[in-house]
């Protein structure tokens, strides 16, 4: 009877109905028969697997056939598959950012691939864009020479190689910008004349602020400074001798006052 049950299951052939035959007959000598049937079945769908993840080629298709089949002979060959692939797919993406050349082709390169081939190569290539970026819009600010322009490059460029040059050229032109207005006179600084003024290259001048205000001076010339004060502060400042405008304004609703001086290494204070 047992023999014939086997025989009967071996005709429909499924997992299902070897697992109910070794249910009925737990101590059948045929059991041994049962589970290589079923070795044989999973065996025959491993490999109809394999076959169907070669046919789509693709990523998933390997990677759901080592999912459902962990311990198979096919795994290293789904492996390699999967590199092979993933090698292909990163080459064709960088040479198509690459074509493109732009900021937003390299970084969807770099979101695609962060482990990319091409990792070094796209980061590279943004870094010299930024620089690109970074040059035009510093001269496009040289060439509008407006405060506006100044501030500008300095907010979308804190940390740019030109930001030591851009805040003397931005206080200039704060300075310029004063005194195409109105404004009233700066009195002259009060020098010591205690020595030569051969001996100096540059002038130290002690500031009070004796307003009520917050105060911000600005010195435009060989080294331009701005220096800003609260009220009733002292501060000194060391300029390159040279000639200078100075231009003095406060929070509040005063004219400004700008002036001229010229720095021969004589110090003073204002």
């Amino acid at each position: 009877i047992e023999l014939a049950d086997l025989e009967k299951t071996k005709l429909k052939n499924t997992i299902s109905e070897f697992e109910k035959f070794k249910l009925k007959y737990p101590e059948s000598s045929y059991l041994t028969d049962a589970d290589e049937e079923i070795k044989k079945i999973n065996k025959a769908k491993e490999l109809k697997a394999w076959e169907n993840a070669q046919k789509l080629n693709t990523i998933n298709s390997y990677l759901n056939f080592i999912s459902n089949y962990p311990d198979s002979e096919f795994r290293s060959n789904a492996e390699w598959s999967i590199a092979h692939y993933t090698e292909i797919k990163d080459k064709e993406a960088w040479y198509n950012a690459l074509a493109v050349g732009t900021e937003i082709a390299y970084k969807n390169y770099l979101k695609k691939y962060p482990n990319g081939l091409y990792f070094y190569d796209a980061s590279q290539a943004l870094r010299e864009l930024e620089t690109e970026k970074e040059e035009l819009a510093w001269q496009n600010a040289k060439v509008k020479n407006s405060a506006a322009a100044y501030k500008k490059f300095m907010s979308t460029y804190p940390y740019s190689s030109y930001s030591k040059e851009a805040e003397k050229k931005l206080i200039d032109a704060e300075v310029s910008d004063i005194f195409k207005g109105d404004y009233g006179q700066l009195p002259s600084m009060t020098k010591s004349y205690g020595y030569s003024t051969y001996t100096k290259s540059t002038t130290s001048i002690q500031i009070y602020n004796n307003t009520s205000y917050t105060l911000t001076l600005r010195y435009s010339g060989k080294d331009s400074k701005k220096i800003v004060m609260s009220a009733g502060n002292y501060e000194t400042i060391t300029l390159a001798n040279g000639y200078y405008k100075i231009a003095a304004s406060v929070n509040a609703n005063v004219s400004p006052f700008a002036g001229t001086e010229t720095l021969d290494g004589n110090d003073g204070e204002v």
